[in-house]
C-alpha cells in the first residue's frame, strides 16, 4: 500500500474543498450501477466466490491470526509476521508456525520462486539508526536518522533488494550461516513491505487456479479476470472499469470479463467472496465515500492504468450472519497478521457505521515535548475505517 500518488491529481482529484471542486459522476451512472449490484446481491454466490471466501478463512486459521469483535476491539491476539507461535522458552517453531514464512508464501504466489521474490522485495535502511551513540536522548523524533544514500551519486539506497543482501551473505563458506542470512533478509523484507494486496492475490489465485497452473494460464487470468498485484489499487481500478462497461445498459453487459465490479459500499448487500475496501488518504479523511468513488471513477473514465487513491486496503467477505446482522471479513497485514473482523450490518443487511466511542479511555496525555504516534491518535474501534467501495463478485 506504499505507492506513489500521481502529483497532478493531488491538486485536483484529492482536493475536497470547496465542494464544487469535487469530481462529479453522471447523475445516472451510480443509480445504474446500483441496479446491477442489487440484482447480483439477490442471487446466490458462485462456486468461485465460495472458494475465495473459504480460502481466505482457511488462511486466517492456518496463520493463527487476530480476531476483532463488532465493537472494533481486538479480543484475540494471534501470530504476527515477525514472530513464531511457540513461547520463547519452548521448542523452536516449525515452518508452518513462522509468521514470515507464511507471508513469503503469499509473495511467491504473486512473483514466483524465492529468487524472483528476492529480486522484487526491498529492505529499508536509515543512516546510523543502529548505532548506540545515535539515540535521541532529547526526545526529538528521527532528528538524525536520514534514509541511506550515496553522497557521491545522490542515488537513493534506502531500499536494498533482498537478492543483493543474499549475494553479500554468500561470501562466507559456512552453509548454515548463509541460510541464516538468507532467512534474515526475507524476514526484514516481509516486515518492511506491505503484503495485504499480495495476500488477496494469493487467495484469488489459489481459489481460481489451484496450486500449479502454467505461467500462460496465470497471465491470461490476470489480463482478463483479476490483475494479481502488490497494490490494491490495481484490481480496484479494474472493478471500476467493469462498472463503467456495465452501467450504460443498466445490466451486466458481458463486455468486461473481470471478476469484480465496484458498488457503493453502504448501499449494497455483501455476499461471501465480495471485498470491502477502505482508504488511508490523509487528504481525504473528511471526504464522503461517494467523493472517493468518483475520484477513482474519473481515473477509470480517463483510461488510466493506476488510480490516484493509492493508500487502500481490501478485506474478503468470508461469512454473513443474517440472524445476528454481522459480516465477517478477512484481510492480510491487518495489525501485521491475517486478521478477521466482525462488522455490523443494518436491518437491510447493508454495511453499518462501525464506530465505538472513547468515553471510557481516561489515560493522561503525554508530556508536551513527546511526539504522539499516528496510531495513538486513531479512533477507539479497529473497524472504524474509511470504507468507500464494495467489490462485488459478478
Amino acid at each position: 500500500m506504499r505507492t506513489t500518488i500521481v502529483p497532478a491529481l493531488l491538486a485536483i482529484a484529492l482536493s475536497v474543498a470547496p465542494a464544487s471542486a469535487q469530481p462529479q459522476a453522471s447523475p445516472r451512472f451510480w443509480p445504474s450501477v446500483q441496479k446491477i449490484c442489487d440484482q447480483t446481491a439477490a442471487t446466490k454466490p458462485s462456486s468461485l466466490a465460495k472458494k475465495i471466501a473459504q480460502t481466505a478463512l482457511d488462511e486466517h486459521y492456518r496463520f493463527g491470526g487476530h480476531q476483532i469483535d463488532s465493537d472494533g476491539r481486538l479480543f484475540r491476539f494471534g501470530l504476527v509476521e515477525s514472530e513464531q507461535e511457540e513461547e520463547a522458552s519452548g521448542p523452536q517453531a516449525t515452518l508452518g508456525h513462522l509468521g514470515w514464512w507464511q507471508v513469503l508464501k503469499y509473495w511467491r504466489a504473486l512473483y514466483g520462486t524465492n529468487p524472483k521474490v528476492a529480486a522484487r522485495l526491498r529492505v529499508w535502511g536509515y543512516e546510523e539508526a543502529s548505532a548506540s551513540h545515535n539515540e535521541d536522548r532529547d526526545g526529538a523524533p528521527d532528528k538524525d536518522r536520514a534514509p541511506l544514500h550515496d553522497e557521491a551519486t545522490k542515488a537513493d539506497l534506502t531500499k536494498v533488494s533482498v537478492a543483493d543482501l543474499i549475494r553479500l551473505g554468500a561470501q562466507t563458506n559456512d552453509r548454515d550461516a548463509i541460510e541464516v542470512l538468507r532467512e534474515a533478509a526475507f524476514r526484514s523484507a516481509i516486515v518492511d513491505n506491505p503484503w495485504s494486496a499480495a495476500f488477496v492475490s494469493y487467495v484469488v489465485k489459489t481459489a481460481a487456479l489451484g496450486g500449479g497452473p502454467n505461467p500462460s494460464e496465470i497471465q491470461s487470468f490476470a489480463r482478463s479476470r483479476f490483475p494479481f498485484s502488490a497494490a490494491h489499487r490495481d484490481y480496484i481500478l479494474a472493478a471500476f472499469k467493469t462498472s463503467l462497461a456495465d452501467a450504460p445498459a443498466g445490466k451486466a453487459s458481458g463486455k468486461d470479463g473481470h471478476l469484480y465490479r465496484a458498488c457503493p459500499v453502504y448501499a449494497t448487500e455483501p455476499r461471501i467472496g465480495d471485498m470491502l475496501c477502505y482508504h488511508r488518504e490523509r487528504q481525504l479523511k473528511d471526504a464522503s465515500d461517494s467523493t472517493v468513488r468518483n475520484i477513482i471513477l474519473d481515473d477509470a473514465q480517463a483510461g488510466r492504468f493506476e488510480t490516484s487513491i493509492s493508500h487502500n486496503h481490501c478485506d474478503v467477505v468470508v461469512h454473513v450472519d443474517r440472524e445476528a446482522r454481522k459480516v465477517y471479513v478477512v484481510g492480510g497485514n491487518v495489525q501485521q497478521s491475517v486478521t478477521v473482523k466482525k462488522l455490523r450490518l443494518r436491518r437491510d443487511m447493508k454495511l453499518a457505521e462501525n464506530k465505538s466511542g472513547c468515553g471510557d479511555w481516561t489515560l493522561p496525555p503525554p508530556s508536551a515535548s513527546v511526539p504522539v504516534g499516528p496510531s495513538v491518535r486513531d479512533n477507539c474501534s479497529l473497524n472504524e475505517k474509511k470504507w468507500f467501495v464494495l467489490l462485488q463478485m459478478r
